[in-house]
């Protein structure tokens, strides 16, 4: 017998839930509180089975205490734009949200136009435009759509100057490695601690050194532009297996390489550019002339890059059993 675990739900105008609770084999109880940990507790047995109890699978939990810590930070921490100064900080993934040692960015709204990003060595600078955690956009796609969107939470000036004093996990510095004697670019990054780590063809990040001359990019994004723009044309394209070319469409740095985060699945009809077809939940396969069209800066996607029939049936099951999980949980919290 394996672990159970419950969520109570709140009041309908409370957009998080009161607890989620998780029952060992033996009985013992845990809950998920408000005080934003796990502790000992005895909630089944106080609500008794009352309908705002709802058995729910190991996988929604996650996503469910992140919800919590989120709605309740908010309520602590937030105030009205224009009143004061809110403080943010972002994690990669929902997982790290327990920990605020694992943000990866902060910033503070003071709420009169002012936004400041917290950058090493240990600065306040003001940005410009939209603030978010850096080389992703995950946090524009909502978060039941993507099991990756990253996440952001309200923080107390004390929890913000401790983490300035400590410094965070800050995004590392992007440089591409000069053409060899091969024609070759290489994106590359340096951490603060001055680790380097180049991206490899198979799209790995691997442990390098490099002393040589370096190329300066204005962002991670824009080192990874370069790079797959040289991997669409050096890539062995996949064969023709059943009269179609078959490709992916990723649209930020760290999504490149895995379907699951791949923003269309595309496919062209005897490999003719000017026929393409994308691959849609609702629709399946249906042509779609706009989705492989290119601004010149790129903006909505950087990379497409061929791949086998096989992947991309991996591709459709993927998105099917995810939007068949995220339906099922929204059918639970809603009845």
């Amino acid at each position: 017998m394996s672990l159970r675990y419950f969520v109570v739900r709140a009041e309908e105008s409370q957009r998080y839930p009161i607890a989620v609770v998780r029952v060992s084999p033996d009985g013992t109880e845990e809950a998920f509180t408000h005080a934003l940990e796990w502790g000992p507790s005895n909630l089944l047995a106080q609500l008794n089975g009352e309908p705002t109890v709802i058995e729910i699978a190991a996988d929604d939990v996650e996503q469910l205490v992140v919800d919590i810590i989120v709605g309740v930070r908010a309520e602590r921490y937030e105030v009205p734009y224009g009143e004061g100064t809110n403080i943010y900080v972002w994690f990669a993934r929902p997982s790290d949200v327990l920990d605020l040692d694992k943000a990866c960015a902060m910033y503070r709204d003071h709420g009169n136009g002012k936004r400041e990003r917290f950058l090493p060595p240990g600065v306040w600078s003001t940005v410009w435009g939209p603030v978010g955690v850096p080389e992703s956009y995950y946090y524009m796609v909502r978060q039941w759509r993507n099991p990756r969107s990253t996440v952001r939470v309200a923080i107390s000036a004390e929890e913000a100057d401790r983490l300035a004093s400590r410094g965070i996990a800050w995004t590392p510095t992007p440089f591409v490695v000069p053409a060899d004697d091969t024609n070759t670019w290489r994106s590359a990054r340096e951490y603060a601690d001055g680790r380097m780590e180049v991206l490899t063809e198979d799209l790995c990040w691997e442990p390098f050194e490099w002393h040589g001359k370096r190329e300066d990019v204005g962002s991670a994004r824009d080192a990874m532009i370069l790079h797959l723009r040289i991997l669409e044309r050096t890539r062995p394209v996949p064969p023709r297996e059943d009269g179609y070319d078959y490709s992916v469409l990723f649209e930020d740095f760290e999504q490149v390489g895995d379907l699951m985060l791949a923003r269309n699945l595309v496919r062209l009809p005897d490999g003719d550019p000017e026929t393409p077809q994308e691959w849609t939940l609702s629709r399946g396969w249906r042509g779609n002339f706009w989705v492989r069209h290119r601004m010149d800066a790129r903006e909505w996607y950087d990379a497409e890059l061929p791949i086998t029939k096989a992947e991309a049936d991996e591709y459709v099951r993927l998105h099917t059993e995810w939007d068949a999980l995220s339906a099922r949980v929204y059918r639970r919290l809603g009845n």
